[in-house]
């Protein structure tokens, strides 16, 4: 060791705590430096390190008192030096929380503003009235007056939210104030919890660092409670993990009801929008033990799961290490399958940001998605490779495993043929549905099967009443002498006249109903209106008219996936097939491009003929038979498909793009 070992000195400000569970066969100890708020969990043989070094300042001797290893004790040495748990060596002393990648903290970073012991203690006497019994029993009368409020104004609870859609900047940023004011109240929930459970079990509080934590470019206030760890009772730790909830609740109930209490004002709808809105963070994030967030705090408390994040993460490197021939022993089911369940979960908020940030602009997309790659491959990667090679490793097995995941890698940009396939029906009628397209009176002439006839007598009186006024108007010119101003006056009149008439005739033929002899004739609504007048509002047509037409094929394409269909696909012929005989196929080509094609809802309608005359199994099937068109595409590779299936799932419907030939 470094001859200064001998000159080590523990402040008086570095205390120990004793945190063994009641029963415990394991003591658990918290070492804490009350100046700067720095924590570290310890066992027995650390724990009489320390003391040993208080009484002698040699490090020698106090790893020979400790009974602990030469090196176990400089890399002890160096850690509390690097904290101000010991002085004596250079380089001590640092405070700061260890800075994590760079990729990370475009992402996520966080910074302290200020230490709030001294809010804490101005504040006390409300943390000691709410983290009793009668403040559960006012919190928890709060929470079900709330619920009930909600639940009996559902009507009014669905349109307020339904106005977010409708937000302006103004909205947006009141929105935003009051949501920050919620979560500064969240972080006094947390800094009352941790100064009166300290103060009850005897303990200094100490330093309480609070600042801000950046996350997906949103800000977010952040509270240092790690001193809890020095509370025996792991029922307090718990209670200062949940403190920010309860705080919340408090809050969000009392919001709740004072939306429920008011009818109008320009800020009762916000206030119910920033009550379910927090609360529903509040269920996602803080309460979701996947994440080191509140829940993460209570859950590891509760259960005595010290260090749970990091444990977890230790058995996923073990697992792996393992799996390439490192020697080392099963890890953990339990940390195990917690690691899988956090590293899901950090990568759907990394898909939730990559969405974010694809919506606000396209170009920001890339950088959350090297990030997200760097941070939840490649890192774990290189560590986990650095730790297994450090242990041994079978280079056959590791090596076997490295063509596997690079073949596969490789495989992700091999193309290979793809094609697109529309489910459809092949058609020898033609269908048209006869609507209203204005109120009229409906009629059913029996004499031709059936058909319709819609009148409109004011329509008709319109279109009488108009000839007669051009005819006068005519007339009058003509046996009038008038000058050169006059009659283009005159002329004017009579193309406007000419104009209402064309528009009125238009009106009226659209009532026409026009059946061909060889037609099919079936009334549908108009069974039931007889004599009567009907809207166009009217949902059901009012009858269909079916002729016989030449063969020709009815196509369904959902909207989401045109992406399939660019380039050459507009032009190529489709190969088509009877659903019920495969065997029987022919060729077709679409009537029109893809991009022209009728939207109906969120499919597109398209039609195609057959190139040749279609073949005897395909001529005896019924009009309407199910067929399914396949149309060739450029070959593509599996990563393009899976980019293709993210940006639709980012957009409602992709641009169609044609390949250009110069």
């Amino acid at each position: 060791m470094s001859p200064l070992v001998s000159w080590l000195r523990v402040p008086s400000f570095v205390t120990i705590a004793n945190v063994s569970a009641p029963g415990s066969e394991t003591p658990e100890f918290v070492i804490s430096n009350e100046a700067t708020g720095r924590y570290f969990g310890a066992d027995l043989a650390t724990v009489r390190f320390v003391d040993a070094l208080r009484r002698t300042g040699d490090a020698g001797v106090a790893a020979g008192e400790a009974q602990i290893q030469r090196p176990h004790a400089e890399a002890l040495v160096k850690k509390f030096n690097a904290h101000g748990i010991v002085t004596g060596l250079p380089g001590g002393g640092a405070t700061l929380a260890p800075r994590g990648p760079m990729e990370g903290r475009l992402i996520s970073f966080r910074t302290d503003l200020f230490d709030a012991s001294g809010v804490a203690r101005r504040n006390a006497w409300l943390g000691r009235a709410l983290f009793s019994g009668p403040g559960f029993v006012i919190w928890l009368v709060l929470l079900i007056a709330a619920l009930v409020a909600l639940a009996r104004n559902g009507d009014k609870v669905t349109l307020s939210l339904q106005q977010v859609s409708n937000y302006g900047w103004t909205d947006a940023v009141a929105f935003l104030g009051l949501f920050v004011v919620l979560k500064l109240f969240h972080e006094l929930g947390h800094i009352l919890a941790y100064w009166v459970f300290c103060q009850r079990e005897g303990h200094a509080p100490g330093p309480v660092r609070t600042g801000i934590m950046v996350f997906a470019a949103t800000p977010f206030p952040f509270t240092d409670v790690t001193g809890a760890w020095r509370l025996r009772s792991r029922w307090r730790r718990a209670a200062i993990g949940a403190g920010g909830i309860y705080f919340e609740v408090f809050a969000v109930s009392l919001l709740t009801l004072i939306w429920a209490a008011t009818s109008t004002g320009a800020w009762h709808a916000l206030i119910l929008q920033v009550a379910v809105f927090s609360g529903a963070m509040t269920l996602l994030f803080n309460l979701n033990p996947a994440i080191k967030l509140d829940g993460y705090y209570i859950m590891t408390d509760l259960f005595r799961l010290p260090n749970l994040y990091n444990r977890a993460s230790e058995a996923a490197r073990i697992w792996a290490a393992r799996a390439i021939g490192a020697s080392l022993p099963p890890p953990g089911r339990g940390a195990l399958a917690y690691w899988v369940i956090s590293y899901a979960y950090r990568w759907t908020i990394f898909a939730t940001v990559f969405w974010i940030a694809y919506r606000f602009d396209p170009r920001l997309a890339p950088v959350v998605a090297i990030v997200a790659v760097l941070l939840l491959v490649v890192r774990p990667v290189v560590a986990t490779w650095g730790f297994a090679k450090a242990r041994g490793i079978q280079m056959a097995r590791a090596t076997g495993l490295g063509v596997v995941i690079a073949a596969m890698v490789a495989a992700l940009f091999v193309p290979f043929p793809a094609r697109l396939l529309m489910d459809g029906q092949l058609m020898a009628h033609r269908t048209d549905y006869v609507r209203a397209t204005e109120p009229a009176l409906l009629s059913v002439d029996t004499a031709k099967l059936g058909a319709l006839r819609l009148d409109q007598p004011d329509l008709d009186q319109t279109r009488e009443d108009l000839t007669l006024r051009r005819e006068i108007l005519a007339n009058l010119n003509r046996t009038v002498t008038r000058n050169a101003a006059e009659k283009a006056a005159v002329a004017q009149d009579l193309s406007n006249m000419d104009r209402l008439l064309d528009e009125v005739r238009v009106r009226l033929a659209a009532l026409q109903v026009a059946v061909p002899d060889a037609a099919v004739w079936t009334p549908l609504a108009a069974e039931h209106h007889n004599g009567a007048w009907v809207l166009p509002t009217l949902e059901q047509p009012l009858g269909a008219v079916s002729r016989s037409v030449a063969p020709y094929l009815r196509l369904t394409l959902p909207q989401g996936r045109l992406d399939a269909s660019l380039g050459e696909a507009d032009a190529t012929r489709i190969e088509v097939r009877l659903a019920s005989d495969p065997a029987c196929q022919f060729s077709a080509v679409l009537d029109r491009p893809l991009g022209e094609s009728i939207v109906v809802g969120a499919d597109l309608e398209i039609e195609a003929r057959p190139s040749d005359a279609l073949p005897a199994c395909a001529a005896a099937v019924p009009t309407g038979a199910a067929t399914v068109a396949r149309i060739p595409l450029p070959a593509k590779s599996l990563a393009g498909h899976i980019r293709t299936t993210a940006a639709r799932l980012l957009q409602n419907r992709l641009p169609i793009e044609r390949n250009e030939t110069p």
